[in-house]
């Protein structure tokens, strides 16, 4: 997982790779190895069920499986715990960063309608917090972050005119104005954008 992101161009939040427990999925056997699991079957004398599909290298995650991981391990043989340290250094430091981005949201912006940032106090932070910030608030105003790229938040941080309106994934909309930032649901009247 954390090679197919890094692959696609991910951020720190994206090295972190499938956590153990998210919601209601808990995943027990995360940590452990494939040689492992297939050790403890073999002890109590279960055959494994093997799902043919991860052999097909139509799919990513199976090419980077079959192909690339042999590849990497030619280079090091260890790289399944290099990628699981990094995996474990980006979640405690996503966390770390990802509660000051709340704090700063907090202490910037109110809430009605959506979240208006004061777009000078958010100026006056570095910029990788910035661009938290923003995540932040879009998470907030959505639930999540799926399908927002590294580019919408580079256009809500560095507008090409103002006022500025961007349609973010799943009826968000993000508008600028001289100096706020507003994040807001898109109401079920208003019209689509043009393609």
């Amino acid at each position: 997982t954390v090679l197919m992101r890094i692959l696609r161009g991910c951020g720190i939040e994206g090295l972190k790779g499938i956590p153990p427990v998210r919601g209601m999925i808990i995943r027990p056997l995360i940590e452990a190895s494939a040689t492992e699991i297939r050790g403890y079957l073999e002890s109590k004398g279960i055959t494994p069920r093997i799902d043919s599909t991860n052999l097909i290298p139509k799919y990513l995650r199976n090419r980077i499986r079959n192909e690339l991981f042999p590849i990497l391990l030619s280079y090091n043989p260890r790289i399944k715990s290099s990628l699981a340290r990094l995996a474990g250094l980006a979640m405690e430091e996503d966390e770390y960063m990802r509660s000051l981005a709340i704090q700063i949201l907090d202490g910037i912006s109110s809430e009605g309608n959506g979240i208006t940032i004061d777009r000078s106090a958010l100026g006056g932070i570095a910029i990788p917090l910035r661009r938290r910030v923003i995540r932040e608030a879009i998470r907030r105003v959505r639930g999540d972050l799926r399908k927002v790229d590294y580019q919408h938040i580079q256009l809500l941080l560095d507008p090409p005119y103002l006022p500025f309106s961007l349609d973010l994934p799943e009826g968000i909309k993000a508008e600028i104005s001289g100096k706020d930032l507003k994040i807001r649901r898109m109401r079920e009247t208003e019209p689509p954008p043009p393609p």
